[in-house]
C-alpha cells in the first residue's frame, strides 16, 4: 500500500493518510505523497510556492513544467495533515506526523 513507507508514529495520522491515499483520485494521491515527502524531508518550513516549483520541476530533463503543478491547495490535497501558515509556509500538524 502507498502509505506504508511513511510509517507515521501516530495511528491517528496514519488513518488520515490512509484515507487520503485510498479514497482520492490517483493524481490527488500522487500530489499528497509529493507534498508530504517534501515536508517530512525539509530542513525548514517550505512555502507553498516552493513546493509547487519542486513538484513542477523535471529533475532528469532539468526543466520546469508548469502543467505539473498542483491545481488544488494543500488542505484540499492533504486534508488535516498539513497547516498553511499566514506566511504561506506549510507544516505538518504535529511532530508525531513527521516520522
Amino acid at each position: 500500500m502507498l502509505y506504508q513507507p511513511l510509517k507515521l508514529k501516530s495511528r491517528r495520522y496514519g488513518r488520515i493518510l490512509k484515507r487520503i491515499l485510498d479514497e482520492t483520485r490517483p493524481a490527488q494521491c500522487q500530489g499528497a505523497r509529493k507534498i508530504l515527502a517534501w515536508l517530512v524531508c525539509a530542513m525548514r518550513p517550505l512555502r507553498w510556492r516552493e513546493i509547487q516549483c519542486a513538484i513542477s520541476t523535471d529533475a532528469d530533463a532539468g526543466i520546469l513544467n508548469p502543467e505539473q503543478r498542483l491545481i488544488m491547495g494543500p488542505k484540499g490535497i492533504c486534508g488535516s495533515l498539513v497547516e498553511q501558515q499566514p506566511d504561506d509556509s506549510l507544516r505538518l500538524v504535529h511532530t508525531t506526523a513527521k516520522l
